[in-house]
């Protein structure tokens, strides 16, 4: 969907060979290329976007758990996880435009969280398509599915913020 894959097979983290070896072994180096201040002031506008769109569905899921009836659900919910789904995807759009841009740590970092986003973004829909057709088990089981999956992101957004801010 976000093209994870072709970002990784892309090389975004690249090395060079030394012309110095040490044992008979050639090291690899790698230059750290974080993000500049205009990516990093692109990343925050659609982290923004993101984290405002993800705040109120995930509270949502809370007000929505409980109830019992599908046309309620459909009320409930309205298209909140559309805008989730809508919101990720803009964000991978963002972190994918970096991917020739960054390496080292930073790319690496980058390509961990690129590999969350399209999760994400599926797990936002299949609760939106569960609620739009009122079918409340699905309903509940893609709303586990986006929070493992939320929980699981966590320490790739950090390592990323960490690896990739401009210093």
């Amino acid at each position: 969907m976000f093209g994870a894959m072709s970002l990784l097979a892309g090389g975004i983290a690249t090395g060079c060979g030394s012309d110095e070896e040490s044992g008979g072994t050639t090291t690899a180096a790698t230059e750290d290329v974080r993000l500049t201040q205009e990516q990093w002031a692109e990343y925050q506008t659609s982290r923004e976007a993101f984290v405002s769109a993800n705040t109120t569905a995930r509270k949502r899921i809370d007000t929505c758990a409980n109830v019992q009836d599908s046309k309620a659900l459909q009320a409930c919910v309205g298209n909140v996880y559309g805008e989730l789904a809508d919101a990720t995807t803009a964000l991978g759009t963002t972190l994918e435009s970096f991917g020739s841009t960054v390496a080292g740590s930073c790319a690496t970092a980058l390509g961990g969280f690129v590999n969350y986003v399209g999760p994400y973004s599926a797990s936002a829909g299949q609760i939106q398509s569960a609620a739009d057709s009122g079918d409340l088990l699905d309903y509940q089981s893609a709303a586990s599915d986006l929070s493992v999956t939320a929980d699981a992101a966590k320490g790739e957004v950090e390592a990323f913020e960490k690896d990739c801010a401009p210093v």
